[in-house]
């Protein structure tokens, strides 16, 4: 749902991510900050400290106005997702080797994210490719783009 939340800007979405249909199974609960930058619509996303503690905040959006910056985990910027138009849809992507991260053993990698939204329905890829040799160290769904579909408020 959008939100205004001056303390991080204009044009904030808030997201519960929900698996397997079930409103009871929360992935993960994030803001998403839209700015314009050249011909892209930079998607940076926002993560609270303590997510559980807005679980179903899109019935109650002062609590997500509430939050300060104290309340959300830092980030660099570097995981940003780059969207542009292509035709009838939408197609963004983290720009290649920007979004590092450690995996479990501490192993370096890069995050690689992919979107593809179009009417009623986004496809996204979220995967982990290790520094060392590209190879695919993690996916959140092997092989597979995520289809979710939109659900009306």
């Amino acid at each position: 749902r959008a939100v205004e939340a001056p303390a991080f800007g204009e044009h904030i979405l808030y997201l519960e991510e929900i698996r397997d249909a079930d409103p009871s199974k929360i992935a993960r609960i994030r803001m998403m900050k839209f700015t314009v930058e050249g011909d892209a619509i930079r998607l940076h996303m926002i993560n609270p400290l303590a997510p559980e503690k807005l679980q179903g905040a899109h019935a109650d959006l002062a609590r997500v106005r509430a939050l300060m910056p104290a309340d959300i985990r830092a980030d660099r910027g570097l995981c940003d997702v780059f969207i542009r138009k292509a035709g009838d849809r939408f197609e963004g992507q983290m720009k290649a080797k920007s979004c590092d991260r450690k995996d479990d053993a501490g192993n370096a990698v890069f995050v690689d994210y992919d979107l593809i939204a179009a009417q009623g329905t986004m496809k996204v890829r979220n995967r982990w490719l290790a520094a060392a040799d590209g190879a695919i160290a993690w996916e959140q769904t092997p092989g597979a783009w995520l289809e979710q579909v939109r659900v009306a408020n």
